[in-house]
């Protein structure tokens, strides 16, 4: 910190540093409401105070303080009360984003250097702090309300690139696992505990450890104790997703102990629930990455759930694209076509296409879906009937530039005018030969485009025009 024009030191106490003097001081018989003494102090009240307790934030934390007195269950109640209170106060709230400057005595300040002692005062009360809280959660392993806040920190801290990398080294990947193991009944736990998961195993080397002590074995024996709760259930679906990217091992765990069984039974529960819809369905679609989990995912219900999320949220665009993924996956078998017409899953789709006209993806993967099913005379005949015929020249028109989406709706156009002469007038009649020519002459157009196209072009071109009668 830089000292003041004629050598004087200023100090200020952050809310972070007074929320530590606030918990020594409840937890050493000072009457309790301190806290709300402080939470509504001056920066000046808050030096005071400081001054009154700094000689215990010098000779021991105020963790170590709580393990002396602690004595019995009389003092666990205000403890873990001051605890969350802490977190709430935005500990980790960054100082670089706040008003934090001293000011000399010219109400001047050298920004660049009280900033940095600003951020590296934030770094060594953070990691200080979690090594505090985690040696309380050490101590108080039964005590859940405890646990719940030091998950949250856990979670707070997973948030700040510049110190995230110093979690596993603290033992807080070990420690948020043991703990959701450990009070698999407790909501909160659960709550804060997944939401720990979910941001630490966004890092390789985190996700990595996380299924090395157990956390896909804590999340997924947790879910069952939890059918009443989305909160839970949501960042359960997300911290199964991200432990299994690119693992097969933790795939095969997943849908050998029922994973699908419960995510699926969890976006059944509460199909109305965007976030529940998302995690759901980024699960469900990264495990349909794999052949052999597709079967399980049908066998558990998954199409049914996913139609029902697409058709139950047009309008977030996210569940959509994932949506299309999902139904062009399960697509890619044609054992599966039948139960994706019947299911709704083409009327899903090709609203999804409807919806976004300008999203290339939701529009490929959508023709690709249509490809696949209309190789079946009947499933064509439904899809017509569905509208697909439009929406498929829809997508070619508004994406001309995009050579696969050119090659997909050719080939499902082609598709769908096999079934009969009715469906290669319909084609005519909406206009297709005019988007199909458009495709084959297109500069970028694939060798399968123009073959197709050229295929599909000269049997619409024997289809003569009812208005020359």
């Amino acid at each position: 910190m830089m000292a003041a024009k004629g050598g004087r030191m200023k100090r200020t106490v952050s809310h972070a540093e007074a929320f530590a003097v606030a918990l020594v001081a409840l937890l050493t018989a000072v009457p309790t409401d301190i806290l709300g003494y402080i939470l509504r102090a001056t920066p000046a009240e808050q030096n005071s105070i400081c001054a009154l307790h700094g000689m215990m934030l010098v000779s021991k934390s105020w963790l170590a303080v709580a393990r002396e007195v602690l004595a019995d269950t009389f003092w666990l109640k205000p403890f873990t009360q001051a605890a969350q209170a802490f977190m709430r106060q935005n500990l980790l709230m960054n100082p670089k984003q706040e008003d934090v400057l001293d000011e000399d005595a010219d109400g001047d300040a050298d920004e660049d250097d009280d900033e940095e002692d600003a951020y590296d005062k934030y770094l060594r009360l953070t990691l200080g702090t979690l090594a505090d809280f985690l040696l309380g959660m050490s101590v108080y392993r039964s005590h859940a309300e405890l646990q719940e806040a030091g998950c949250n920190m856990v979670m707070q801290i997973a948030k700040e690139d510049m110190i995230k990398v110093m979690i596993d080294g603290a033992g807080s990947i070990r420690m948020v696992v043991e703990v959701i193991a450990a009070h698999k009944g407790h909501p909160g736990v659960q709550n804060e505990g997944g939401r720990a998961l979910v941001l630490l195993a966004k890092d390789d080397n985190h996700r990595k450890m996380i299924v090395r002590v157990g956390g896909l074995d804590a999340v997924l024996l947790a879910m069952p104790w939890h059918e009443g709760h989305v909160g839970v259930l949501t960042y359960s679906c997300f911290a199964l997703d991200m432990l299994a990217a690119d693992d097969d091992d933790s795939r095969k765990v997943i849908v050998s102990v029922g994973g699908i069984d419960s995510v699926v039974s969890a976006m059944t529960a509460y199909p109305g629930n965007n976030n529940m819809r998302m995690a759901g369905l980024c699960f469900l679609r990264d495990l349909a990455l794999h052949d052999d989990t597709i079967i399980e995912i049908i066998k558990a219900g998954g199409m049914h759930v996913v139609v029902a999320a697409m058709m139950g949220c047009v309008e977030i665009k996210n569940v959509q694209e994932t949506g299309c993924v999902m139904m062009r996956l399960f697509s890619a078998d044609v054992t599966n076509h039948t139960a994706i017409v019947s299911s709704g899953g083409i009327i899903a789709v090709l609203a999804a296409m409807t919806a976004y006209p300008n999203v290339g993806d939701i529009q490929k993967q959508g023709c690709i879906t249509v490809t696949n099913v209309a190789h079946d005379d009947v499933n064509a005949t439904a899809i017509a009937a569905a509208g697909g015929i439009p929406v498929i020249l829809s997508a070619m028109t508004a994406h001309a530039g995009d050579a696969e989406v050119q090659e997909q709706g050719c080939l499902a156009l082609d598709n769908i005018r096999m079934s009969d002469t009715l469906m290669q007038r319909r084609i005519k009649d909406e206009g297709g030969a005019v988007v199909v020519q458009a495709a084959v002459v297109a500069s970028g157009a694939t060798e399968l485009c123009k073959e197709i196209g050229q295929e599909l072009l000269g049997k619409l071109s024997h289809i003569v025009d009812d208005s020359f009668f």
